[in-house]
């Protein structure tokens, strides 16, 4: 420790070189206490200045401020580490769960001695813990640019289906077999879709609904057969759609199984809202929403409900208020506020009447608030701790010991790479994932596993 802290010489002699930082982040965002972390350069970078000479020291600094203050590691870092190294996280207590900016210095050594800045990037320091994301399956054949559907079946196999190529929407669909870690090619879809509503059904089966395609935005439907891996066309819809909300629901009485697809994109925000009949594979009208949403949340209650939260209704500002829609009803009805304006967060279940709320934009920047929305009180109390990154748009998976494990998304700190753990108390920074990729999506697996897949490949988490 006597390293860590009392290496303050670090600001004092250093001053920014112009042209010699940087140009991109580090690749790994963070490593746990007592272990050896590898830090990776994007596109094996090294500063200009040292590129090809051979034998320049590095320093590694973190603090909790800009600049950082406190020495971490050094070594060599020249064209012949191709941009890769290692360091040694203290194991120290009071660096556990701490976020720090971790920043790269460079010495040059006498008779002109200077110190060159690097690009700063966020780092959480975890605990020793055994859980943790590990590469499995093949790499992506695909690049895809955005609007990929991805469900979880009602098998446990994970459907994959359409999005944004370099060409137009894709048609293809594949399988992530659990089971072996295996990707499996189905499909394709009738039609190439990105932004699309995709539902899982019972047996395997599923919903594909909307998006857009050649023609723009989608007034189509498709139904994904599991036994035999193949699309068949539904038919046209009332209305196009892009993006809408797609929940499986049960009717509390009958037992009947829906899927309500409802807001997204029409030519505006909409608030229109269809009932697909799994049974009978047809579509019905619904009454409007109680305001148009897109980028809301929305999970299934038990007793055949969904409440719906959040959202944007212009594609600016995020809403504050909850609708819930009953399905013996048909019927879509205001369901009090949130304390926070949000959209492009998770929703989580806790119970029939409390739904946990993490993260999301305020329309202006990603957020780290979390609260739990209470249905009996028309009311979001907020909780008295934050999410270690602000992040919009990731994925939330339940844990068997009740804590929430979330990965992916986007926010100020590119916290895609850095997991954590909410628990009742607080939450607790993971291991970052190891992709060369800060772009990775996620996908949950069920109870306690979680799927993460980039550019280089699919790793999984396995409690």
């Amino acid at each position: 420790m006597n390293r860590i802290l009392g290496a303050l010489f670090l600001v004092g002699l250093a001053s920014a070189a112009s042209g010699a930082q940087w140009t991109k982040t580090w690749v790994n965002q963070g490593g746990a206490a007592g272990e050896w972390a590898e830090i990776r350069f994007e596109n094996k970078v090294v500063p200009v200045p040292l590129n090809p000479t051979p034998n320049r020291p590095y320093i590694i600094a973190f603090g909790t401020g800009k600049p950082p203050q406190f020495f971490l590691a050094g070594g060599l870092l020249d064209a012949n580490s191709r941009g890769r190294t290692r360091v040694f996280v203290p194991n120290h207590a009071g660096l556990l769960g701490l976020t720090v900016y971790l920043q790269g210095w460079v010495y040059t050594p006498p008779p002109t001695p200077t110190w060159i800045q690097g690009d700063l990037c966020t780092w959480i320091i975890s605990p020793q813990m055994k859980a943790r994301f590990i590469p499995v399956g093949p790499p992506r054949s695909i690049i895809q640019l955005g609007g990929e559907a991805r469900a979880r079946l009602a098998n446990g196999q994970v459907l994959m289906c359409g999005g944004q190529t370099y060409g137009p929407s894709s048609s293809a669909a594949s399988l992530f077999l659990p089971a072996s870690n295996t990707v499996r090619t189905v499909g394709p879809m009738t039609v190439g879709r990105a932004y699309h509503g995709l539902a899982a059904l019972p047996g395997g089966d599923a919903l594909v609904v909307g998006g857009t395609g050649l023609a723009g935005k989608l007034k189509t439907a498709e139904f994904y057969d599991g036994q035999r891996g193949v699309f068949s066309p539904l038919g046209t819809l009332p209305h196009a759609v892009w993006n809408p909300l797609a929940v499986p629901v049960r009717h509390p009485i009958t037992g009947k199984d829906y899927v309500l697809v409802a807001g997204g994109l029409v030519t505006s925000v909409s608030d229109k809202a269809l009932l697909y009949d799994v049974q009978g594979r047809t579509f019905s009208t619904l009454p409007r929403m109680v305001r148009p949403r897109v980028f809301a949340a929305a999970v299934a209650l038990p007793g055949g409900a969904v409440l719906i939260t959040g959202g944007t209704s212009d594609l600016r500002t995020a809403l504050a208020d909850a609708e819930l829609f009953l399905v013996s009803t048909r019927s879509f009805h205001p369901w009090g506020k949130m304390t926070r304006s949000r959209s492009s967060h998770a929703a989580i279940a806790l119970d029939a009447t409390r739904v946990l709320l993490l993260g999301g934009s305020d329309g202006s920047q990603p957020l780290d608030m979390v609260e739990v929305f209470e249905g009996l009180r028309l009311r979001g109390l907020p909780l008295p701790f934050r999410l270690r990154l602000r992040r919009e748009g990731f994925q939330a998976t339940p844990l068997s010991d009740g804590h929430i494990l979330i990965a992916g998304g986007r926010g100020p700190d590119n916290p895609a790479r850095i997991p954590e753990i909410v628990t009742p108390t607080g939450t607790v920074a993971m291991r970052p994932i190891p992709s060369a990729s800060e772009a990775l999506e996620v996908i949950a697996l069920g109870l306690d596993e979680m799927l993460t897949y980039g550019p280089s490949g699919y790793f999984r988490y396995r409690k």
